[in-house]
């Protein structure tokens, strides 16, 4: 015999804590993985502004044709074996401190990087160039010479100088990883859910249980705060082994 079911459906605000509570865990269970293309294209920026030339790689576009990614690695999954890395040639280039200063007026951490590379340039006539590469995993630099333009130029450094571009550009490396997994952290949080959810205009039971329904809710705009104060891919978001 036929019968009809009628139930009550809910937004996401009209929710008690608890079914909210739920419904944040589906959403997180469900969703794709943390999207950081606004990190990489505002560490392009960096790089740019800095003097690092990544390296790029052609891709493929659907429609055809291709375009070209920077040579930017990272695993975000809370692991022990997380990490980011770039490749490129990182230069001199004057007034960089300063137009650094000017984009990320905050943040005084990559300010001391850069100030770094610029007091290291400066002992060696602004000359310096390192050649940075990942592997498995890690940061390298595969040589640092001096050098203006060319490898018809280049002459050898001491060890010293070597080591220390060493350790700054694996302070950069360590900064971007800081940044791609402070917005991990941010796109996992209550506050990122409940505005994609409300965003998307999603329904659910009372319980918090998701409301099934035809229409696709995964290309809805999320609108973003201007400043979220830090960096708002290629690469991979890796889990960690259960």
């Amino acid at each position: 015999m036929q019968r009809t079911i009628t139930k009550t459906v809910y937004q996401f605000a009209e929710l008690s804590d608890k079914a909210k509570e739920k419904a944040r865990e589906w959403y997180r269970s469900c969703s794709d993985s943390s999207d950081l293309d606004n990190v990489i294209e505002d560490f392009t920026q960096i790089a740019e502004i800095i003097g690092l030339e990544l390296d790029t790689h052609s891709v493929k576009l659907y429609g055809g044709g291709t375009r070209q990614e920077p040579e930017i690695f990272y695993s975000i999954g809370y692991c022990q074996s997380d990490y980011a890395a770039f490749a490129g040639t990182w230069k001199y280039k004057a007034g960089c401190l300063k137009a650094i200063k000017e984009y990320a007026p905050q943040n005084t951490g990559l300010h001391s990087i850069v100030s770094d590379w610029q007091a290291l340039q400066k002992t060696n006539f602004y000359r310096l160039r390192a050649i940075c590469s990942e592997s498995r995993g890690n940061q390298y630099v595969d040589e640092v010479v001096k050098g203006y333009s060319s490898r018809y130029d280049e002459e050898s450094v001491d060890y010293k100088t070597e080591h220390a571009a060493g350790d700054i550009v694996t302070d950069l490396a360590r900064w971007l990883y800081c940044r791609l997994r402070d917005e991990c952290d941010y796109q996992s949080s209550d506050e990122y859910v409940d505005e994609a959810i409300e965003a998307n205009e999603l329904e659910f039971y009372e319980n918090g249980e998701r409301v099934r329904s035809r229409r696709s809710w995964k290309g809805a705009a999320i609108t973003m705060p201007e400043n979220m104060g830090y960096l708002t891919k290629p690469g991979i978001i890796a889990g960690c082994d259960q």
